[in-house]
């Protein structure tokens, strides 16, 4: 695929356009330092899953820039975290929009995200509660000021070079309205 990516042939596509040199920049998702260290030893960016694995993240941008060679893709190590981003005008309302995505990381399977009224009346199960709880805690879930207060905690921790938001939210409106929100967070 970096051959591919790279312009310098050998590699094509039955059909579609060859890239030009430097047309594209190949990123790795990574959630565990194992993956860090592929991204390192080929010198790509690195998008770390931070909403999926938030106790992997700092241990993983720290083995990334430990070990990274620079390439043709990047001269130094770059790191953009993904933070499930939920942010509404009270934290009692982002706490209620947040509530489906916990359900469905308790079920640990894929499954359809539930209504934030259906999630509030789901008993999530003492074996999940811990991990769920957790992995909330480590999002930046809240206010404008809460969650510029995170994604300030969230860079500092990690060295993130940019971060990218995840809103897994019910209604098409909220999540909008909590994309704005972070806008704003991000000022």
């Amino acid at each position: 695929m970096l051959r591919y990516l790279s312009g310098e042939g050998g590699v094509q596509l039955i059909a579609g356009r060859q890239p030009e040199k430097g047309d594209t920049r190949p990123w790795l998702l990574a959630s565990s330092p194992g993956s860090a260290e592929l991204a390192a030893r080929l010198g790509l960016p690195i998008a770390l899953a931070h909403h999926i694995r938030p106790d992997r993240t700092i241990a993983t941008a720290a083995r990334y820039r430990e070990l990274f060679t620079p390439s043709r893709w990047a001269d130094r190590p770059y790191v953009m975290v993904a933070v499930e981003t939920v942010v509404a005008d009270t934290e009692a309302e982002a706490a209620r929009l947040a509530r489906p995505t916990d359900v469905a990381r308790s079920r640990q399977t894929p499954s359809a995200l539930l209504s934030p009224e259906e999630a509030a009346v789901y008993q999530i199960s003492e074996e999940t509660r811990g991990y769920v709880e957790a992995t909330g805690a480590a999002q930046a879930r809240g206010t404008v000021t809460t969650v510029r207060r995170r994604f300030a905690e969230i860079v500092e921790q990690t060295g993130a070079d940019e971060l990218m938001l995840y809103a897994s939210i019910y209604d098409a409106d909220a999540r909008i309205r909590s994309y704005e929100l972070a806008a704003k967070a991000a000022e």
